[in-house]
């Protein structure tokens, strides 16, 4: 069969490839990062600390975690409550956050790679690939029927209507780029993860889906969810796979089929074959774990062209146009806006009401802000998936204090934390 040799291939090649060095990716536990006493980066800096604080407790959110990055350093990161509020755990820049959609950009990137391996390409048609449906009335199966909808499409949110015309954000669809990921690499969608990302950049913090198995560290420092529409934060659930058991100390059953159904996983096993694993509550939309620490690692590694070549890296971030010549919200699992003189690069997440991610990238400055959160306020109410992030006003905050007024606050000056260890080699399997 063509996915399979297409799998063993990358096998055989692809994993052979050694990623260059990153110095800045692997770190030990950080409480939080902070500039150095230059008068007006100092006070920049602490204008913006102080602002956030304020803004997280007008919004009811019990934990956030926030950092800065400048051509590829984590120039400033800061815990801001608690990710525990009964056991009085601090929120800090290493705590995990389940990261909901926010996980597309890892998609993005294991595309690319699976593109610059010559096993997947943008113009194929998702009919090509065997489309396992999420749920009995799933209707993707038809959305592909025709062939006119290509992986391109799913990947800028222009597949619904004529393919490549109109923009509509569909997290549902944007999952089935897992089978893509799977028949193209020969792996399930976790371990394509752990083996493209996670592992070769040593993000200590960072899960492949929330119930895989052997990330028992990483879980038992997870964020604890909340529900922020009270005067006070209120214990929520996570409205996932059995994770809430996590938080009730009962075992987190990665035995669990997932998601699919029984005929769904057999045909995934044929894909697959010996590398098959469940998928563990992730797919190419939601379901990753990371930390401010971690994600700013994965910035420094997708600036820096260790995860893919710039040219690719500048593909994702290039908006999809219509054929009449409109300019859309997304490139491939970015949105993509211009604002004043700059590009604002960015994805989000948010799940109602115990999650929200704000991954926001100003390529013309080096600068990246990453925030998480273990309630739903970074993002909810603002209508992000229309493709506006300035509505979020913890969004404006940053662009309104480093962005507008580069000269003056600069993050580029600031002291830096100390290096990191280098990245090993992948290893093949």
């Amino acid at each position: 069969m063509l996915y399979s040799s297409r799998g063993r291939a990358l096998g055989r090649t692809a994993l052979l490839f050694c990623l260059a060095v990153l110095s800045s990716c692997q770190h030990a536990a950080v409480d939080s990062v902070t500039p150095a006493a230059v008068a007006t980066d100092a006070s920049a800096y602490q204008r913006f600390e102080s602002d956030l604080s304020a803004l997280m407790h007008s919004r009811n959110m019990a934990g956030l975690s926030a950092g800065i990055v400048k051509d590829g350093e984590l120039v400033w990161a800061k815990g801001f409550g608690f990710a525990d509020v009964e056991g009085k755990v601090p929120a800090t820049p290493d705590t995990p956050y389940r990261i909901d959609t926010c996980s597309q950009v890892f998609a993005s990137v294991l595309i690319m790679r699976l593109v610059e391996e010559g096993l997947v390409a943008l113009e194929d048609p998702m009919a090509n690939y065997p489309i396992h449906p999420w749920s009995p009335d799933s209707t993707q199966g038809a959305l592909y029927a025709s062939k006119a909808v290509q992986v391109r499409h799913v990947l800028s949110n222009t597949a619904q209507g004529t393919p490549g015309t109109t923009f509509r954000y569909a997290p549902e669809i944007f999952a089935d780029l897992t089978w893509v990921v799977e028949q193209g690499s020969g792996y399930s969608y976790p371990h394509a993860l752990d083996e493209y990302i996670l592992r070769p950049l040593a993000l200590a913090h960072s899960v492949p889906g929330p119930q895989s198995p052997g990330f028992d560290t990483a879980l038992a420092g997870l964020a604890k969810p909340y529900d922020a529409g009270s005067s006070n934060p209120l214990v929520a659930a996570y409205r996932v796979l059995g994770l809430q058991r996590l938080f009730e100390g009962q075992p987190l059953g990665h035995a669990e089929p997932g998601l699919l159904a029984q005929a769904s996983e057999d045909a995934r096993r044929d894909v697959i074959g010996a590398a098959y694993t469940s998928l563990y509550g992730v797919n190419a939309s939601v379901g990753v774990v990371s930390s401010v620490t971690d994600l700013a690692c994965f910035d420094a590694a997708l600036d820096a062209g260790t995860l893919i070549t710039p040219a690719s890296r500048d593909l994702l971030f290039a908006p999809a146009q219509s054929p009449e010549g409109v300019t859309l919200p997304m490139g491939l699992g970015w949105f993509v806006q211009r604002w004043e003189s700059v590009t604002l690069v960015w994805q989000f997440g948010e799940a109602a009401p115990s999650i929200s991610a704000l991954y926001l990238k100003v390529p013309e400055r080096g600068l990246t802000f990453l925030a998480l959160a273990n309630t739903d306020r970074l993002c909810a109410g603002y209508g992000l998936s229309n493709g506006d992030i300035l509505q979020s006003p913890f969004a404006r905050l940053f662009v309104d204090a480093f962005v507008t007024a580069p000269k003056a606050t600069d993050p580029g000056s600031v002291e830096k934390p100390a290096p990191r260890k280098r990245v090993p080699p992948r290893r093949g399997r």
